[in-house]
């Protein structure tokens, strides 16, 4: 087994149980908050550079506490809290997104990260 497919499982642990614990943290909210994920394949063969393309997607959607490690990039809004963490393949890296929070805004943070990250290139 690859050392990609050793992290896949703390990276994806790590950003699920930092979403929980956010649930768990927010006050009442109007509906149940819930966690909308989807995944999006980037231009970039690096983590590192995955992760780049995440904390500036973040950055500017203007989400609040975007903060980076070694296995995520996470941030919020008002009402939502977002976890991006990269996993590679031959084929390239792909973003999984996860957001929770309240439904609408949650999948429209989701759609949002997706159609933007998508977007950046990297020049070597």
């Amino acid at each position: 087994m690859t050392n990609v497919m050793k992290n896949i499982p703390k990276a994806l642990t790590v950003a699920i149980v930092s979403l929980c614990f956010f649930v768990q943290q927010q006050p009442a909210m109007a509906a149940s908050p819930a966690l909308y994920w989807t995944t999006k394949k980037v231009n970039a063969s690096k983590k590192g550079d995955c992760l780049g393309f995440a904390y500036k997607t973040l950055y500017s959607l203007k989400l609040k506490n975007v903060k980076r490690s070694k296995v995520d990039v996470s941030g919020r809004t008002a009402n939502t809290h977002t976890a991006i963490t990269c996993l590679g393949s031959r084929q390239g890296m792909t973003a999984v997104i996860m957001v929770a929070g309240e439904e609408r805004e949650s999948k429209w943070v989701r759609n949002k990260i997706r159609d933007e990250i998508g977007k950046f290139v990297l020049f070597d």
